[in-house]
């Protein structure tokens, strides 16, 4: 529900909001280029709740080693394909690559919560 509300939010609001961390003076180019960014990624906000999901269920069992890779593909996958696809695509290459990463984030994610349940994994013992 939080994810849908922000995504109601930055579809309705995304000027408004945008205008609080530009200011009045910021240009038309840089206003658009933000507030296209804010409707675009308010659509990506469910994943991260998605993701969130595992991760924490691995964080509360004591066992960080999916959550840790989970997030090191995402940011990995994120930072390159933003690095590969930015000169081609330009600007919006990275933002497509945000929704890339965290649902790669979620099926890792939850492929070890599905691993878990079926006993092909085991929880990491602590010290």
């Amino acid at each position: 529900m939080t994810a849908v509300t922000i995504c109601i939010v930055y579809q309705l609001f995304c000027k408004q909001l945008m205008s609080m961390f530009l200011g009045a003076d910021a240009s038309v180019e840089a206003t658009g280029v933000g507030v296209a960014y804010m409707r675009f990624v308010g659509w990506c906000y469910a994943l991260i709740g998605l993701k969130n999901v595992a991760d924490g269920m691995f964080r509360g069992l004591g066992d960080t080693r999916i959550f840790t890779w989970a997030n090191v593909i995402n940011l990995g996958l994120r930072v390159g394909l933003a690095h590969l696809l930015t000169p081609i695509f330009g600007v919006a290459a990275t933002w497509w690559v945000i929704p890339i990463g965290r649902f790669t984030n979620f099926a890792v994610s939850h492929a070890g919560v599905a691993a878990w349940r079926t006993g092909k994994l085991t929880l990491s013992q602590t010290p």
